[in-house]
């Protein structure tokens, strides 16, 4: 997959400003220290797993419980080897449900895992398929 990096990184700093604004940008119960540093990490967290469900099950099963940063790197390395393809190879309601409780897991209020998720899932699906 071309531009994944790129990808990511984008889609990471997004769902970065999704977490620390909250839904509808009313602020989030993230603790302030150290706040963009857990943001960043929970993004990555979420997007990447998301990258991976819409190229292969294979690396999604492998990547959707990220726990450390070089499992990052690694993705990214994955997911440039992969041919270009942007069908939907892992149910979404799965891919939102994981990247949910995987947010809530790092102490996010449901209330912001939900929205976050929604709105990485909905701007990768649109921009994956302008690729």
């Amino acid at each position: 997959m071309r531009n994944v990096a790129a990808l990511i990184e984008q889609e990471t700093s997004a769902a970065q400003s999704d977490l620390t604004s909250g839904p509808e940008g009313e602020g989030t119960d993230l603790p302030l220290l150290g706040l963009a540093v857990v943001a960043a990490w929970i993004a990555a967290k979420v997007v990447v797993p998301m990258v991976c469900a819409f190229v292969s099950r294979l690396l999604y099963d492998k990547y959707k419980e990220i726990s450390r940063p070089s499992q990052v790197a690694q993705a990214v390395a994955d997911l440039e080897s992969q041919a270009d393809d942007t069908t939907i190879p892992v149910d979404e309601a799965e891919v939102i449900t994981n990247a949910i409780n995987s947010m809530i897991a790092e102490g996010v209020a449901a209330e912001t895992a939900h929205a976050v998720a929604e709105s990485t899932y909905t701007r990768l699906s649109h921009r994956l398929k302008t690729l």
